[in-house]
């Protein structure tokens, strides 16, 4: 071999080719930029919508919750009102209501058999 160092040629590149790979090199950055681009839109809607389905899904408990409340409220009230519907129709409360108002007891004894009934008629009316 020789004693005489190696010296390196520059191989000239055409205008064409370089132009060629600076395009390339341009559309795979834009490429990557906006697939980049579009991960990060897809990361940020999943936390949006995961953020909002929690919100709503705790609002619905909430509002259940108020519902059994009111629910159980409506219930009390109603036995209430049962119980005074039932006073008010017991047999007692109407001979006494009638008893009050001027009307007299008879008695009539049925033909079916011996229990007593009772018979209400207004009297000096």
């Amino acid at each position: 071999m020789s004693a005489v160092g190696r010296t390196s040629t520059a191989v000239p590149v055409s205008r064409r080719r370089a132009r060629k790979s600076r395009a390339l090199d341009l559309a795979i950055g834009v490429t990557l930029a906006r697939a980049a681009m579009f991960g990060v839109v897809c990361v940020v809607t999943y936390f949006a919508s995961s953020l909002s389905g929690a919100v709503m899904m705790e609002q619905a408990r909430k509002e259940g919750a108020q519902v059994r409340t009111r629910l159980s409220e409506a219930k009390s009230l109603a036995n209430q009102e049962r119980r005074r519907v039932d006073a008010l129709t017991d047999s007692g409360a109407m001979d006494q209501w009638a008893l009050a108002q001027g009307f007299e007891r008879t008695l009539i004894v049925p033909a079916a058999g011996p229990k007593e009934a009772t018979v209400v008629a207004q009297v000096g009316r």
